[in-house]
């Protein structure tokens, strides 16, 4: 008899883990892998750094580099869907606003002005690497 109900308890406590299990599993539903990027936001991460960086005087209407128009609304289609693009999305090696924001090809942007933080280098990075989307 006690045999039994070790076993009963045993398919029970399976059936319940099984269960449990089941229930966490949706597609999307586990976190990234260790050392994966969270998703950058185009809108919400961004384009604040364009914003508070490159508009001012250079990339807007009337700016001395108002040919790439870098305010709200209008930067992403002048980075992606411009000729040649300055965003090469899945691709930020090729891509020339990275290139340029990390001094790789000269000059460095944002011209005669401090380069942008390691984090916000960063943040550019892995939004063309994940694909450069317009979230």
């Amino acid at each position: 008899m006690k045999c039994k109900k070790s076993l009963y308890r045993f398919i029970t406590l399976c059936a319940a883990t099984l269960a449990l299990a089941a229930c966490g599993g949706g597609e999307g539903s586990s976190p990234p892998p260790p050392g994966a990027a969270a998703t950058v936001s185009f809108s919400t991460q961004v384009q604040p750094i364009f914003t508070a960086n490159c508009t001012i005087n250079c990339h807007s209407p009337g700016g001395i580099a108002g040919f790439l128009n870098l305010t709200t609304g209008n930067s992403f289609a002048s980075l992606l869907l411009s000729t040649p693009p300055r965003v090469i999305a899945g691709s930020s090696a090729s891509s020339l606003l990275y290139r340029r924001i990390t001094g790789v090809v000269l000059p460095q942007m944002p011209l005669d002005l401090p380069p942008l933080s390691a984090a916000d280098q960063t943040l550019i990075k892995n939004w063309i690497d994940q694909g450069a989307a317009n979230n």
